[in-house]
């Protein structure tokens, strides 16, 4: 098993920064996001915390949804994903909180439900997510 976690540090630069554009029909070639060597697809699992504190606004919000819905649409097909939001608590997409299975009906599904996002879970509180993802959903995934 493989985890990577990239963590970004906020600040405000000395200039405004440029637009990101997002393209929602652009996806990264398959052989950018194949399965390692000797697994297959559906033995990968994504999964996404979403900081949905107050801190976030709305124009980091908007940034933060359109760039998740590119990557859950760039997911191999077969591939489990999970969404995990947080503020001062956190929340877990699925209702049995297995994830769910890369397909087209669940990633229409979830890009529904990622429009509702905004800005409203409080304070930020990265801790219990991350023991979440790592302890409860990981390590029982196995």
């Amino acid at each position: 098993m493989a985890c990577l976690i990239s963590l970004v540090p906020s600040f405000t630069p000395p200039n405004p920064q440029e637009e990101i554009e997002v393209v929602e029909n652009e996806k990264p070639d398959e052989l950018e996001i194949a399965p390692m060597p000797g697994h297959m697809a559906s033995d990968q699992i994504f999964i996404f915390l979403v900081d949905r504190s107050g801190s976030m606004g709305s124009q980091k919000m908007q940034m933060a949804k359109d760039a998740l819905k590119l990557f859950i649409q760039s997911l191999p097909l077969g591939a489990m994903f999970e969404v995990v939001s947080f503020g001062t608590d956190f929340s877990v997409s699925s209702k049995d909180k297995c994830g769910y299975d890369n397909n087209d009906a669940n990633v229409k599904m979830i890009k529904s439900e990622i429009d509702t996002y905004s800005s409203n879970m409080g304070g930020t509180d990265i801790y219990k997510p991350m023991n979440y993802t790592i302890h409860d959903y990981l390590i029982n995934f196995n």
